[in-house]
């Protein structure tokens, strides 16, 4: 098991994607903390307050 923390993703969601996969990032044994801003001025804020 990892823990990943990740701030100020603002809206960048392809670059969280593209960041956990390049980490190999398994939802089932990992553990992904967002903290700062998830939405403001990137182009998918739903996306990456849904995640």
């Amino acid at each position: 098991m990892a823990t990943y923390i990740v701030g100020d993703l603002h809206g960048c969601f392809d670059q969280l994607i593209d960041l956990l996969e390049s980490v190999n990032f398994c939802e089932r044994k990992d553990q992904l903390l967002l903290t700062g801003d998830i939405v403001a001025r990137g182009p998918k804020s739903l996306e990456s307050l849904l995640f």
